[in-house]
């Protein structure tokens, strides 16, 4: 009778680990879906991007101020902290930091603590809520000049963060 027992705790154990290895699964599958739908407007899920960007307008129309929510306010400063990012890359490039740790440097999906404040993450996100119907991932990055992953590093917080 013991071993009869033992049999069946194992084999529930067992499923217990198939059912959370699926589960993970279908999360990992669920945030590569999402990622996908972030960055390319051509993938199916326009939905789910427009929801996410529903979502977002919603939660910073009032934390933003009108004049913070404007395009022609928006760019200049975005820019502007963008501009320093990457002529400090380029100064530690041309000053003698290692080709190592300058690769580290760029490796990096997100700029250095303290670069962009809440604030301005707050008016980029909502940037990218208003024009993500037209304009995908990789222009709105540009036209703020966005160091490489920040602006998908943000939405996927956003979206961590409603759970």
């Amino acid at each position: 009778m013991a071993g009869g027992v033992a049999c069946i705790a194992n084999v529930s154990c067992q499923a217990s680990q198939h059912v959370s290895s699926f589960i993970q699964q279908r999360e990992m599958l669920f945030q590569q879906a999402l990622f996908d739908c972030i960055m390319d407007t051509r993938v199916p899920g326009p939905k789910l991007r427009s929801n996410i960007a529903e979502e977002v307008k919603g939660r910073l129309e009032h934390v933003l101020a009108a004049h913070e929510k404007e395009p022609m306010h928006i760019i200049p400063s975005i820019r502007s902290r963008a501009r320093f990012y990457h002529s400090s890359i380029h100064l530690r490039y041309r000053y003698g930091m290692s080709g190592e740790k300058l690769n580290n440097l760029l490796d990096k999906p997100v700029p250095r603590a303290g670069l962009y404040s809440h604030k301005d993450r707050n008016r980029v996100l909502y940037f990218w809520a208003v024009h993500q119907g037209n304009l995908n991932y990789g222009e709105i990055s540009y036209e703020l000049s966005l160091p490489l992953g920040c602006l998908l590093y943000w939405v996927m917080h956003f979206v961590n963060s409603i759970k």
